[in-house]
């Protein structure tokens, strides 16, 4: 098994930081039970914090990550029409594809209404999916709430498909302790849980720890948009969709201007 970067933060580096800065001591398993409840807080914080940061400078909308939209592929099955969708799924970033199948290249998206108005009249029908649409299934909040893909018509054999989409990212715990984002996010995570231990534990806000991490924050999404400027981020809520070109992505950081050259954001 391949290493991981040097440089990567876990659950086990954020709560050792989270540790030291408020003088639990840096080793969790001597902490006692509400020290272990509060650090769950702070950490949940952090990753919400980090993955959905408000707007920053004179952005209109919270940026959207890019490493929080994968690509996904799955194979349908024969005289199937619905498939759970991923746990972490929020939203479709586009049509899905098709792989290796020349009848159809892709589906595309349709209204719940419409997709329940096809299956009444086309009861029987199988062939190769045409459309889909996603609909939420009923939760009790027993568990977490997770989305249905519906595609129409039924398919009448096994399709591999290619669909992106947008992802809410799972807590991090001792089993999974690795946060999204990897070596590029490590900085802006260390400077959260900072940011999210003063504000639960000392009831700060707005103070020292606040300003260093929106300064990760900046940076980070300066990098994220210089190295995905030709790559598809998805609907920002703010009108860039298809073909649709954001005009400024310009912000200072201690007083340097960064992203004078307007950068494209568009769906490949």
């Amino acid at each position: 098994m391949t290493d991981q970067p040097t440089l990567i933060v876990n659950r086990d580096i954020l709560l050792r930081e989270l540790g030291r800065f408020v003088g639990w001591g840096r080793e969790p398993s001597f902490w006692d039970e509400r020290q272990h409840a509060d650090g769950d807080d702070v950490l949940r914080r952090t990753l919400t914090a980090a993955y959905y940061p408000a707007p920053i400078d004179d952005d209109r909308t919270s940026h959207s990550w890019s490493f929080l939209w994968p690509i996904t592929e799955f194979s349908t099955k024969t005289a199937v029409g619905d498939y759970d969708l991923p746990d972490d799924f929020s939203g479709m970033c586009d049509d899905i594809a098709y792989i290796g199948n020349d009848a159809t290249t892709r589906m595309t998206k349709i209204s719940i209404s419409k997709m329940l108005e096809y299956r009444r009249i086309n009861v029987d029908t199988i062939g190769y999916p045409e459309h889909y649409a996603v609909v939420p299934q009923r939760s009790s909040g027993a568990t977490a709430q997770r989305w249905t893909l519906m595609v129409q018509p039924i398919a009448q054999a096994a399709y591999q498909v290619r669909l992106r989409y947008k992802s809410d990212p799972l807590s991090i715990g001792e089993s999974f302790p690795y946060p999204l984002g990897g070596q590029f996010f490590a900085d802006v995570l260390t400077a959260s849980v900072i940011c999210s231990a003063d504000e639960v534990i000392n009831d700060i806000y707005g103070g020292p720890s606040w300003q260093v991490f929106s300064q990760k924050l900046r940076t980070a999404v300066y990098l994220d948009r210089q190295a995905h400027v030709s790559g598809n981020l998805g609907y920002n809520g703010d009108g860039v969709g298809y073909d649709q070109s954001r005009t400024d992505s310009s912000f200072t950081v201690n007083g340097v201007a960064y992203g004078d050259t307007p950068a494209e954001f568009y769906f490949a």
